[in-house]
């Protein structure tokens, strides 16, 4: 997959280079075009000016001598002929006309000047201008270098447009002829086919910039798809993507790592293969009447695992649309939430259990108490409650050490907890203190055999590793309801008693009822 990402980025690459360089290769065609088009079509006017220059200097050379007023002949290229002895017997119409007969273009301007730039006709007839529509200065430079032929461009003074112009000297003969012709006529098809060249290369450089573009955001989306695919793939959470119907299309990297199925295991398959039976069919309905109404689902299942061993996740679905707002794919991510659940419930247990000897603590203790009183009250029965503090226990800290301490309290959980019914609570309020909870008591004398049990199986020496051990037990004794019906009062009144009980020698049991109140129970019970 990631190949095929760069595959497809290089081929784009490839692309656009080839467009770039394409439109490179056609602009520089149709720049490379137009200037050699210009060179051409400028030597072509150049060209044409001077042909029809030089034709009509040889027409006028030819036919000067012959329009001279009187029939006067001279010979041509005569050096003696006076123009301006002889500018007044001039047939100018004869000269309009050879100039008419000439093949020029309406825009072409014809002027026959002399030496002294006097102009002596021109065509189309202008008579308002007395001086040569051409710059003076040209003129007076071309006489002064004795030229025969020159071609120039400049601005016309007499229109102000730009022309190209010729001028001719008529050989034999004080006579210049200039030729003007508009340069925007000559160029006019040069201009045309410029202004075309322009607007396609900005519709190119048009088209050009929309691919590249379009390229750029491309490879920008195929460089996104990229890193997120990359952000998949190193994902420590399962990701999973199904098709509508929920048959698994992908699965990332961490989903193999986790489940052990590989991906060619489950594509293709429904997720159902993670079944491991802890969630009902009605769980996985309200799943998926969710998802497919177009709403995404968060929440936590057991799932079992390509070895048989189950996991618990948190899963989160969220359903993927396509512009018509169709639900097309469902993309789940999955985490293994095992350790966090075994944690939380390392921690549950820790708040209600002691971690010594693994009896309840005074939390779960007084929790239990509460429930208790509230069965008793509701049963119309009696319990009693057990306040143990060990006898010499302090003893057996000093001399062997705090662990051999705790090893002993381990020793105490355990024969307490087989002294008494499953149905009974030992728990450890901390230190060497202990306490009990003796349900559905019937009988006085089964409460006093449970305490002697208590007294007998303590007193009896344990070994604790190699230390031979010698303790005993103070306990007090409450009774519900006699002596109390909330926790606090039967807790303190069973504590009381077993501080009575120390004082009055140890390794005993006492009640914290008086005798008139024992009495009493003893006709409760009867």
């Amino acid at each position: 997959m990631k190949i095929e990402y760069r595959d497809k980025e290089g081929q784009q690459s490839l692309r656009m280079i080839y467009a770039v360089g394409l439109a490179l290769i056609v602009t520089t065609a149709l720049g490379v075009e137009l200037y050699y088009s210009y060179q051409f079509t400028a030597r072509n006017a150049e060209q044409n000016i001077y042909n029809t220059a030089q034709l009509l200097a040889g027409k006028i050379s030819s036919r000067l001598p012959e329009i001279a007023r009187g029939n006067k002949y001279l010979p041509p290229h005569s050096l003696n002929f006076n123009l301006t002895q002889e500018r007044s017997s001039l047939d100018v119409s004869v000269l309009n006309t050879e100039i008419k007969n000439i093949d020029q273009s309406q825009q072409s301007v014809i002027e026959i000047l002399d030496l002294e730039l006097r102009v002596i006709t021109r065509e189309p007839n202008l008579p308002v201008y007395q001086n040569s529509s051409v710059n003076i200065q040209l003129l007076q430079d071309f006489v002064k270098q004795n030229k025969n032929h020159k071609i120039a461009v400049l601005r016309s003074e007499f229109d102000h447009k730009k022309r190209i112009v010729g001028i001719q000297r008529v050989e034999g003969y004080p006579l210049i002829i200039v030729i003007q012709v508009g340069f925007f006529d000559v160029f006019f098809l040069w201009y045309t086919k410029a202004i075309f060249y322009t607007i396609l290369v900005l519709i190119i450089i048009s088209l050009l910039t929309i691919l590249i573009k379009k390229e750029n955001n491309y490879l920008q989306q195929t460089q996104e798809l990229m890193t997120h695919f990359v952000a998949i793939e190193s994902a420590d959470d399962m990701i999973v993507i199904t098709s509508k119907d929920g048959t698994i299309e992908y699965v990332n990297p961490a989903f193999t790592k986790i489940t052990g199925y590989q991906a060619n295991e489950v594509i293709g398959h429904k997720p159902s293969l993670l079944k491991s039976g802890c969630q009902n069919k009605d769980f996985y309905q309200a799943l998926w009447k969710k998802i497919l109404s177009g709403k995404g689902w968060k929440g936590e299942l057991i799932n079992r695992k390509k070895d048989g061993s189950t996991y618990c996740e948190e899963m989160t679905i969220a359903p993927v649309k396509n512009s018509l707002g169709e639900i097309i794919r469902f993309v789940a991510v999955k985490r293994d939430i095992s350790d966090r659940k075994q944690l939380e419930a390392q921690l549950a247990w820790l708040a209600h259990f002691d971690k010594l000897t693994g009896l309840p603590n005074r939390v779960l203790f007084f929790d239990r108490l509460e429930r208790a009183i509230a069965q008793a009250k509701r049963q119309q029965t009696q319990f009693a409650v057990f306040f143990i503090d060990l006898d010499g226990f302090k003893s057996v800290n000093d001399c062997f050490g705090h662990q051999n301490g705790d090893l002993l309290l381990k020793e105490v959980a355990k024969r307490l907890s087989l002294s008494v019914r499953q149905s009974d609570t030992v728990a450890r309020m901390g230190g060497d203190e202990f306490t009990l909870i003796l349900g559905n008591i019937r009988q006085r004398n089964d409460v006093i055999k449970i305490a002697q049990a208590i007294l007998f199986t303590l007193s009896q020496g344990c070994v604790v590793n190699g230390q031979e051990c010698q303790i005993g037990a103070s306990i007090g004794i409450s009774f519900y309801p006699t002596d109390g019906s909330d926790l606090e009062t039967l807790v303190n009144q069973a504590d009381t008693a077993m501080y009575r009980s120390k004082h009055q020698g140890k390794n005993r049991y006492e009640f914290a009822s008086t005798e008139e109140e024992l009495t009493r129970i003893t006709n409760y019970e009867l």
